[in-house]
């Protein structure tokens, strides 16, 4: 996947933007919220 390509996707229950200033731990909540995500996507 390109960076262009990833740019194009919108957000939803797998994917989501965050922006590269955010504090790692910030990042805890939405990364245990995806881990726990049914994943019914191919």
């Amino acid at each position: 996947m390109t960076i262009d390509e990833i740019l194009k996707n919108e957000e939803r229950q797998t994917f989501e933007r965050k922006s590269v200033m955010i504090e790692p731990k910030a990042l805890a909540i939405p990364l245990i919220a995806f881990a726990n995500a049914d994943s019914n996507f191919q």
